[in-house]
């Protein structure tokens, strides 16, 4: 009976250490700080994102966070009030299209709208103030994406 002997190689993230490789061809400890670190990164650009969102509708109000759906006040805005037209699995290219979002409340816990939740549910969005510019939006966004799509190609 033969048996596969592993062998110790160097990680290839720049550390120097030699030990059993866990994946692309890093140490397994290099490998979770390296990753841990770019999801770190993509979190805040993605909260700067939002940031920037909520602060364009703060412009676009006058100084107030309004649901664009109801139009009622939305006190201490944050990024889960932001919902996107197409999602970010998707497409990720469009997922910080300033086209792709809205505003909404959050619900009665948060002192808000429920128009978030209404807007989740593919039942009820049929029924908001917003889906007639959801759906054009959602054409725009489409349009935008395969015209993208044959220039590259």
């Amino acid at each position: 009976m033969s048996y596969i002997v592993r062998k110790a190689k160097l990680c290839k993230c720049g550390c120097g250490g030699k030990g059993l490789i866990y994946a692309k061809g890093m140490l397994q400890g290099c490998y979770n700080r390296i990753m841990i670190t770019e999801k770190k990164k993509v979190i805040q650009s993605e909260n700067q994102f939002y940031k920037a969102m909520i602060n364009l509708n703060y412009q676009k109000n006058r100084g107030f966070c309004l649901c664009d759906n109801c139009g009622q006040e939305i006190e201490r805005p944050i990024g889960r009030n932001v919902a996107h037209i197409i999602s970010k699995g998707a497409n990720p290219a469009l997922y910080h299209d300033p086209l792709n979002h809205f505003i909404l409340g959050r619900g009665i816990i948060f002192n808000q709208c429920d128009c978030l939740e209404d807007y989740d549910s593919g039942t009820k969005r049929q029924a908001l103030n917003i889906y007639a510019e959801s759906e054009r939006r959602k054409v725009e966004l489409k349009r935008k994406y395969y015209e993208v799509d044959k220039e590259v190609i």
